[in-house]
C-alpha cells in the first residue's frame, strides 16, 4: 500500500475513534416537547394555539359522506346532514334546510360526468 492509502485509513480510524457520545441512551418515555421554548411568531393569533384534537367519529362521518358524493349518491350523502345545516367550502357558504342543500349538491354533481377524489389527510378540530 502506498503512503496516501495508509494515511487515509489512519485518518478515518482516527476520526471514528474521536467520536464519543457522552449523552448515553435516550429515554423514549420522556416528553421532550415540554422543554422546547415557545417560538417567536411574527404575527399574533386571535385564538388559542393550544387546541385539542376533535372527535375522530366526526371525521369518519364526513369521509363517509364525501365518499357517497364522489360515488354519485347525493341522497346517501344527505343522510349525514341535520334538518337545518351549514356547509362551508371554497367560495361557497350555505345555511338552510337539508333539502335545499341537497338540491344544490345534486345540481352541482349532475354537471360532472364523474368525480375522482382521494382524501388522504384530515384533522378533526371539533
Amino acid at each position: 500500500m502506498g503512503f496516501k492509502q495508509i494515511f487515509s485509513i489512519c485518518l478515518v480510524l482516527l476520526s471514528l475513534s474521536a467520536c464519543h457520545n457522552e449523552a448515553g441512551m435516550v429515554n423514549s418515555s420522556t416528553d421532550t416537547t415540554a422543554r422546547k421554548p415557545a417560538p417567536d411568531y411574527a404575527f399574533k393569533a386571535k385564538h388559542s394555539l393550544n387546541w385539542q384534537k376533535g372527535d375522530d367519529n366526526n371525521a369518519a362521518m364526513l369521509l363517509n359522506c364525501l365518499k357517497k358524493y364522489v360515488a354519485g349518491d347525493v341522497a346517501g350523502c344527505g343522510e349525514y346532514f341535520a334538518d337545518t345545516t351549514e356547509w362551508i367550502s371554497d367560495k361557497f357558504r350555505f345555511r338552510g334546510s337539508r333539502d335545499s342543500l341537497m338540491a344544490i349538491m345534486a345540481n352541482v354533481r349532475s354537471e360532472s360526468a364523474g368525480v375522482e377524489k382521494n382524501f388522504d389527510s384530515w384533522i378533526t378540530t371539533y
